[in-house]
């Protein structure tokens, strides 16, 4: 991490740098954000917090392709402004906190566990074949 980011700091907001594991990091955090500009298919930080029931602030980027909702389970903001309003809102809201928590997992769960793989994995081979006793 560039040393110029510690500038950044405040009384709530730590510039860590570099983490050796990330489960301190999702754990030990109340909002995750990923302002990511550019990037192909689902970022996997971005279902790395979903998993850890981390609610998010993205940007559209970020959020293509992981089937967040601005609103309903995520917040997306584009602009400086929005970025502030968006953590602040989300970190402050125990209430909309909860709600993007609890749909983030319910999305988890339909989209991403392990579950879902095998049905769709059973589907694939059953459509050429292939079959499976499990």
């Amino acid at each position: 991490m560039p040393d110029e980011y510690k500038k950044l700091e405040s009384a709530n907001i730590k510039m860590v740098g570099f983490a050796e594991t990330l489960d301190g990091v999702y754990h030990d955090h109340r909002v995750f954000v990923a302002p990511l500009l550019s990037g192909a298919g689902i970022k996997g930080k971005v279902l790395e917090s979903m998993a850890y029931n981390l609610p998010t602030v993205l940007s559209d980027v970020a959020a293509e392709g992981t089937g967040l909702t601005h609103g309903i389970s995520t917040l997306i903001a584009e602009k400086p402004q929005e970025w502030v309003d968006a953590i602040i809102k989300l970190y402050d809201d125990e209430t909309l906190w909860n709600k993007f928590s609890e749909n983030s997992q319910t999305l988890v769960e339909a989209k991403y566990s392990f579950e879902h793989g095998h049905k769709v994995f059973k589907e694939i081979f059953a459509s050429v074949g292939v079959y499976s006793s499990k």
